[in-house]
């Protein structure tokens, strides 16, 4: 099995390619179910009726707008890798151009830099 720029196989790219599409979908469906949770009767009709619990709703309400959030932006990261699949770059730290070490795509099969690496500022 031959190994590329990045230093994976064409097996281990379509190992991380099945897990992050795996992970999209889940990830689809956890910000669905939270949305919905926010969004339903029910809740509704709990924040009508309880107004002794106000404080409770309005947090339970900012989890879950913090789940959708933080879903949101691993979303976003999944989809950036799967876009670097199709683009050939996918193994390559953005910062020094190195290949990202398997067992950091293991635990985090997103990931862009190296350890250590920090991307540049945006601001």
């Amino acid at each position: 099995m031959s190994k590329n720029t990045t230093g994976l196989t064409q097996q281990q790219i379509e190992q991380f390619r099945v897990r992050l599409e795996t992970m999209r979908t889940n990830l689809q469906a956890q910000m669905i179910d939270a949305e919905r949770e926010l969004t339903s009767p029910e809740a509704i009709s709990d924040a009508e009726s309880n107004q002794g619990d106000d404080g409770n709703l309005l947090y339970a309400h900012e989890l879950a707008l913090d789940l959708i959030a933080r879903t949101r932006v691993e979303l976003a990261q999944v989809e950036r890798a799967l876009a670097r699949i199709s683009a050939g770059t996918y193994g390559i730290s953005e910062v020094s151009g190195q290949p990202i070490p398997v067992e950091r795509l293991e635990v985090l099969p997103f990931a862009t830099i190296l350890v250590g690496e920090k991307l540049p500022s945006t601001r």
